[in-house]
């Protein structure tokens, strides 16, 4: 190559970073609004989830490693503190959505995004009450079972 052309070549590009870099900049992100209190701890963690499987990192990386990069980012921030969390209660047409899947499908409904969306809009009255809801229900449904109260009484702590 001459001097001339050796000039006018144009320099190489740097390197594209990685997608997991990306990725844990986006959990981090993720994370920082969780400790504010700005979203819950399960939107977080499905939407990051979500995305790592639409953009083929699950494949290209492994669960494992994407999880790894998850929990790092949520380790990373203090977790907030009940007066940073909105305490309203949640609409009657919420608790009756969640005390209708609850009753039909029993703690599997728990694995249900939209049932844990309904769960973290309730205050902890509104938990107390659908407890008790289901306990005197128990009789008339049985997906209602000690898996399920448990569940939802761990959500008192």
């Amino acid at each position: 190559m001459t001097a001339l052309a050796a000039k006018l070549a144009p320099e190489p590009l740097p390197p594209i970073a990685p997608a997991i870099t990306y990725f844990g900049t986006w959990c981090r992100a993720r994370a920082r609004r969780w400790s504010r209190g700005e979203i819950d701890h399960y939107d977080a963690i499905d939407l990051l989830n979500e995305a790592a499987e639409q953009y083929g990192l699950v494949a290209e990386v492994g669960l494992d490693a994407l999880q790894a990069v998850i929990a790092d980012a949520f380790a990373a921030v203090p977790e907030p503190t009940h007066e940073k969390l909105p305490q309203a209660r949640a609409a009657a047409s919420t608790v009756e959505a969640l005390m209708f899947s609850l009753c039909r499908r029993g703690a599997s409904a728990l694995a249900e995004r939209s049932c844990r969306r309904r769960l973290a809009e309730l205050s902890t009255a509104q938990i107390c009450e659908v407890i008790r809801r289901l306990i005197a229900a128990r009789s008339r449904f049985p997906a209602i079972d000690d898996e399920l109260l448990f569940q939802l009484g761990e959500q008192l702590a």
